[in-house]
């Protein structure tokens, strides 16, 4: 799916074959952008046409002791009902009479496993334990209990309803990471990296594939609502057109808007504590996933300095 639309990016030659790292031609910034959103887009259609596909296949319903009370029982009256079927569908003998005796049994089974769903739980767990298979036991009773919610204040500090808190964590934020004027280090900084030896590498087709094999999946999406599974299970194709971007990047000095938009969400520190105090709250930045492969294949690894991070 991936394959078709990544195939239809349209390449800047001239872009790629600028070898310029002094390059601030703004044509080529605005093919850094093209060429960025054109994947980013490709993803989110991909994603889309898959999600629209799944949605139209058959789903199963997950019964709880389906494999200790009905599973046999269910195979049985299967392969009883193809054989039946195969032979021309009679409607006396033993071949019928086989057929409709698994059938019954498969169904007395199917309610009584439906009836004693708690039971079957018990069962599973206590099956679990007594194998001394913890990691199951715990994944079965973590499943079963349901993720913890968290509760939502609808009053933070002085400030009600969504758009008036919404404002409120923004004026928050902003004052506390805009706390240090822009400019106060930029002194140390730019002597550092006079001093430091720099290495002009490019990043690989190869790297940026192992960067997206090792992403952590089940993670939240940025704001280009694109998670780390469009990237995981899109074609090879977007490792080859990632890399072309990012050393394009690197090589102007320049990163599009999108690429580093950052979305900030407050998270409790104590649920138990008071929700509706703002001090309550830490900040979390989520990023681009495109941002979190560019990072994994750089890193800084090119400055070499003792207070490198």
């Amino acid at each position: 799916m991936t394959e078709h639309h990544l195939n239809g990016i349209r390449l800047n030659h001239e872009l790629l074959l600028c070898n310029d790292p002094n390059c601030q031609f703004q044509a080529h910034q605005h093919s850094v952008d093209a060429m960025y959103n054109s994947i980013i887009q490709a993803l989110k259609i991909s994603g889309k046409e898959f999600m629209q596909r799944r949605e139209c296949s058959k789903t199963y319903n997950i019964i709880p002791g389906w494999n200790e009370y009905c599973r046999e029982v269910h195979s049985s009256a299967r392969d009883a009902f193809i054989i039946w079927a195969m032979n021309g569908r009679p409607r006396s003998g033993p071949l019928h009479r086989n057929m409709q005796i698994t059938r019954a049994t498969f169904k007395q089974a199917l309610r009584r496993c439906k009836a004693s769903e708690s039971k079957a739980h018990a069962d599973s767990l206590a099956r679990k334990l007594l194998m001394k298979d913890t990691k199951s036991f715990w994944a079965e009773i973590k499943r079963l209990n349901g993720k913890s919610s968290t509760p939502i204040a609808s009053t933070i500090g002085n400030s009600t309803g969504p758009n008036a808190i919404a404002e409120q964590w923004k004026n928050h934020y902003s004052s506390i990471l805009n706390s240090v004027p822009p400019g106060r280090h930029y002194k140390g900084i730019t002597e550092v990296l006079e001093s430091t030896t720099y290495y002009n590498e490019t990043l690989t087709a190869i790297g940026v594939k192992n960067a997206i094999a090792d992403l952590k999946l089940g993670k939240a999406s940025g704001l280009d609502t694109l998670s780390a599974e469009h990237f995981r299970y899109a074609s090879n194709r977007i490792s080859i057109l990632l890399s072309l971007c990012f050393n394009a990047m690197l090589l102007h000095s320049y990163v599009p808007k999108a690429f580093s938009d950052t979305v900030l969400v407050p998270i409790i520190k104590n649920k138990n504590g008071d929700i509706t105090d703002i001090d309550n709250y830490r900040p979390i930045a989520i990023s681009s996933v495109a941002s979190k492969v560019f990072e994994k294949n750089y890193s800084f690894k090119n400055f070499k300095n003792p207070r490198e991070f």
